[in-house]
């Protein structure tokens, strides 16, 4: 029979035929990849994100007490691998369940053309396993009764009678058309019209009899086809020569056979040969390809029944098709128990069938064999025993076979089925009745990994430990995979069972060595430890075995945690991935070393953040705090209108109002500062130091402090800031208290800072003049004994040119309190010429500035030319604004003075001079609010202070004014200087309320 023998059959005969055999071809193209690919069907992986955090200095604040570091959490985000719960595929039950019933609907459709007899017995057969679907348990059309099976019977076996008793004479390839669609409208039927949740899933599990049947029946019945191949090779002409035909046809049975048994008691456990064997399932791939040409060889056994053309050659085809549907269905599901049932079928049946073929040859044709005939032309043409004695022969050894194994593979098919039967209820989420199927199939082989896992992962579900580590631990007995592994480290973990969790993963690289998910785990468990050698040689050989994007993540976490980098960023361009954690991971290490990323928002979702896009905003944000981006604020803004993001809203606020702060809008991210450092019960402290030296740079050095004692009262160590901050203050008091704190500390630069500047604090000018030039500066600053002469001389004394600018701007700033202008335009035009050697916190001291440009106030065009030269944003539009002021061009100077009170809130003469501004136009009220704001914001605003107080008396809000002048009497001992102008506020408030 020629190779291709369909091409000289019938157009339509051909074109069904080719169709059948592509289904079947890419069935087993797809069964050989789930086959070669395990674990790649229900039991999978998910990745785990972590999030971790380390700190970067993301800004520094220079003083002349010091360098003081705004370090910023950033976040890290490690990833692991651990054991997805069960996820089973809807197209690929679909696409087996369906390719199922084409197969049923072929074999119905050549059966019709039966006798009597033989229609009968295969349409009975057919039917009555359909019972086994278990219809009614699909609700069809709301009938939990008989009708759905008797519906579908009816319908099938009604147009199978009705072609055979009056159609009988119909080609087969118009019986095809009839069968499938019929059974396409069925099946699409039962489906759709089912009232349960997973129907495909339910008909697919209860059909398992069926399909497992039809399965069994085709391994039999290819079972011969290897060894007729070998005897045909043997035999035929120009083979291996003809006097050596009966040796050449044992040798190759003999190996044939002991590969066979030896993978079956390999299988079994009762051989441990380190040999290479043929795989069960490739030989039955090899059978099914020969088959396909052999059944042909064969008609002689059915040709009572049937002829080869073309009933035989789609019968075949159609058990074929149905055979590697039942295959491809249970390996991608993971069903371990029923492909080892598949396995030991193959084996013993091939094995069987294989050993009575070849006596049957012997037997039959031993003369013609040892002639060197081409017997195997006539090898089912038996001249003494008949072909059924190979049948009877292997199917009695088969028997002995399972009955010394006390019937292990049939226990194993109702393992799985069993576990079948427990997934429709899980996917159904009756966990309960899932539970008790699985642990029905448990009953029948305990060692059945695909149900150990399933009970495990519903364990992990209703958080029960104990049992999930139980189960894990029953799945690696037989069939250990790298998900049950890691499974069980995991439960372990949860349990906080550390060193069994560390030794379950050692074990587990020493079973799988070339896993890096589980060198990449066990590596996460050493770094939650702090141990960095063994984190990194795990990692690293995670990347040797074939790690990439989870390894390289993680090396960076790795590496930022632990601030490894030391300046040097070429690891950074080692590898480059576009994921969201590496390129979390990647800013992180960027924002420690200060240097800014260019990545874009593209990466990032519309509205829902989870844990890996938040940490690449926030990260992103960070880096850009040097640059602050509008953009990148309104997109935060965006994510914050989310309700879904509550959980994320803490760190967007703040990285929000940090990039505000950097931006000039500070009296729009001050109060969200304050908010956060007073709710944030995690970051707190980290928020009021951050808060803290803002304010200090700021120049509100004595509200500063108050954030860094709440700092330090919180656990974050604000011991120098609070010294320094109560020092600028000129608190002399608190500062000394501070300062003694220091002087037990560990750091020796602190100990000696804090001895030289507790002799400033209170020491007389000969031991003043003896300080180091840092030390003077702060006598100017806090020491209150001092004269304004004294203080002048100190000033001169200095001779580095950025402290002569610290000490003027002290010395100065005392000067405006005193309304001394005189000497304060003196010392101002003997500051030196601020440089690059001054530091920027110096050189815009607010007062500086403001003393400066208020000389010039009488020449326009000269503040004008000042005013571009300042750097601080808040200085430009309040100047400018000053002068429109100046002018009467009220409506012109407003939008400017709201710029610089947006920019600069905490200053005085800003708030001032807007709110008289509001009072010009006429706006009381609005004044009244505007000066409310700046001492919510600033409690230690004098100047607004005293002005809210005289706003509320205009208001006629004298208990408001009465209660705001009480706090103003303990903030300020001089209080005195004011009281007078409140009193004659407060008395001119009450007669016009006498005169209302």
């Amino acid at each position: 029979m020629p190779l291709l023998f369909w091409r000289w059959w019938e157009r339509p005969y051909r074109w069904a035929y080719l169709l059948l055999l592509a289904l079947l071809g890419g069935l087993m193209s797809l069964f050989a990849w789930y086959y070669l690919a395990p674990h790649t069907g229900a039991v999978h992986w998910e990745i785990k994100d972590t999030l971790d955090y380390t700190e970067a200095a993301t800004d520094q604040f220079h003083h002349y007490l010091g360098d003081f570091v705004q370090e910023t959490v950033v976040y890290l985000i490690t990833q692991k691998r651990i054991p997805a719960d069960l996820d089973l595929n809807l197209p690929l039950a679909t696409l087996c369940l369906g390719l199922f019933w084409l197969g049923i609907a072929v074999v119905m459709a050549v059966a019709s053309g039966f006798s009597r007899f033989w229609f009968l017995t295969i349409t009975g057969l057919m039917l009555f396993f359909l019972a086994f679907a278990r219809l009614e348990l699909l609700s069809f059309l709301g009938l939990d009764n008989s009708w759905p099976l008797a519906g579908a019977m009816a319908l099938m076996g009604g147009l199978s009678y009705y072609i055979h008793a009056f159609r009988p004479r119909m080609p087969l390839w118009q019986r095809l058309l009839p069968f499938v669609g019929m059974s396409f409208l069925v099946g699409l039927a039962l489906v759709y019209g089912a009232e349960v949740p997973q129907p495909v899933f339910q008909l697919l599990n209860y059909s398992a009899p069926l399909l497992v049947g039809v399965t069994l029946f085709f391994i039999l019945l290819t079972a011969i086809d290897i060894p007729y191949a070998l005897l045909t090779m043997v035999t035929r002409s120009g083979s291996f020569g003809q006097s050596n035909a009966t040796f050449h046809f044992t040798l190759l049975t003999a190996l044939y056979l002991f590969n066979l048994i030896v993978r079956y008691l390999s299988n079994r456990g009762l051989l441990e040969w380190d040999l290479m064997y043929l795989d069960a399932f490739l030989i039955l791939g090899i059978s099914t390809v020969l088959g396909l040409r052999n059944f042909a060889r064969r008609e002689r056994q059915y040709q009572s029944i049937l002829s080869f053309r073309p009933g035989g050659a789609f019968l075949f085809l159609a058990l074929a098709l149905m055979s590697f549907a039942c295959l491809t269905w249970y390996q991608a599901s993971d069903h371990d128990a029923m492909i080892e049932m598949f396995e030991d079928a193959i084996t013993l049946s091939f094995a069987g069938f294989g050993a009575a073929f070849y006596f049957y040859i012997l037997i039959n044709f031993g003369s013609a064999l040892r002639q060197g005939l081409p017997i195997h032309r006539i090898a089912f043409e038996p001249f003494r025993v008949p072909y059924a004695g190979v049948t009877l022969f292997a199917v009695a050894g088969i028997g002995i076979a399972l009955f010394n194994s006390g019937l292990f593979p049939v226990y194993q098919g109702i393992s799985s089925y069993y576990t079948g039967l427990g997934d429709i209820y899980r996917l159904e989420n009756n966990a309960l009745l899932a539970e008790q199927y699985y642990r029905e199939a448990l009953e029948y082989e305990y060692r059945n990994h695909r149900t150990n896992y399933a009970l495990a992962t519903l364990a992990r579900a209703k958080d029960d430990q104990n049992s999930t580590t139980f189960y894990f631990d029953q799945a690696l007995e037989k069939a250990p995979t790298e998900e049950s592994w890691v499974g069980l480290s995991e439960s372990y973990l949860r349990r906080n069972q550390f060193f069994d969790a560390l030794f379950t993963l050692q074990e587990s690289v020493e079973a799988f060595p070339e896993s890096p998910t589980l060198y990449n785990n066990l590596a996460l468990l050493y770094y939650g430890t702090g141990i960095l050698d063994s984190t990194y040689y795990y990692l690293q050989r995670a990347k040797e075995v074939g790690g990439t994007t989870l390894t390289a993540t993680n090396l960076l976490a790795f590496v930022g945690k632990n601030h490894l980098y030391a300046g040097d960023t070429s690891f950074l361009n080692e590898s480059h991935y576009n994921t969201l954690p590496w390129l979390t991971n990647e800013m992180a290490n960027r924002a420690a070393m200060g240097r800014p990323s260019e990545l874009k928002l593209n990466a990032l979702p519309d509205s829902v953040l989870d844990n890996a896009s938040f940490s690449f905003l926030y990260n992103l944000a960070v880096t850009r705090f040097t640059q602050p981006d509008p953009k990148l604020i309104e997109r935060i803004e965006r994510y914050l209108a989310v309700a879904e993001n509550e959980l994320y809203s803490e760190d967007l606020r703040f990285v929000h109002a940090e990039l505000q702060m950097r931006q000039g809008q500070r009296a729009s991210a001050l109060p969200t500062l304050m908010e956060l450092q007073e709710s944030s019960t995690t970051l707190g402290a980290t928020y009021g130091n951050h808060l803290g030296l803002w304010l200090f740079q700021m120049g509100t050095p004595r509200y500063a402090a108050d954030f860094f004692a709440s700092a330090l009262e919180r656990g974050y160590d604000t011991r120098l800031h609070l010294a320094a901050a109560l020092t600028a203050a000129g608190d002399a008091e608190r500062a000394r208290r501070a300062w003694i704190n220091l002087l037990n500390d560990d750091d020796e630069g602190q100990r000696n800072a804090a001895a030289q500047v507790l002799r400033a604090v209170s020491g007389e000018m000969e031991v003043i003049q003896t300080l180091a030039e840092p030390f003077r500066v702060a006598a100017l600053d806090v020491n209150q004994t001092l004269t304004m002469d004294q203080k002048w001389d100190i000033w001169r004394s200095l001779q580095q040119p950025a402290l002569r600018y610290w000490g003027g701007a002290s010395l100065l700033k005392a000067l405006l309190q005193q309304e001394d202008f005189a000497r304060g335009e003196e010392l101002a035009r003997q500051l030196p010429v601020p440089d690059a050697t001054v530091p920027t916190e110096a050189r815009d001291a607010w007062w500086i500035q403001f003393f400066r440009l208020k000389l010039l106030m009488h020449q326009p065009e000269a503040v004008a030319a000042a005013v571009d030269s300042l750097s601080d944003p808040g200085w430009k539009p309040y100047f400018k604004g000053a002068i429109a002021l100046q002018n009467g061009q009220n409506e012109q100077a407003l939008p400017l003075l709201q710029e610089a009170f947006e920019a600069n809130p905490l200053v005085g003469d800003i708030v001032v001079t807007l709110a008289d501004l509001y009072q010009r136009m006429l706006q009381p009220q609005v004044a009244y609010d505007q000066l409310l704001t700046a001492l919510s914001l600033n409690p230690y605003n004098r100047a607004a202070h005293e002005a809210y107080i005289l706003q509320a008396l205009r208001l006629n809000l004298i208990e408001f004014a009465d209660e705001s002048y009480t706090r103003y009497k303990d903030l300020y001992k001089d209080h005195t200087m004011f009281e007078s102008q409140y009193t004659t506020a407060r008395t001119e408030s009450l007669r016009a309320l006498e005169q209302f």
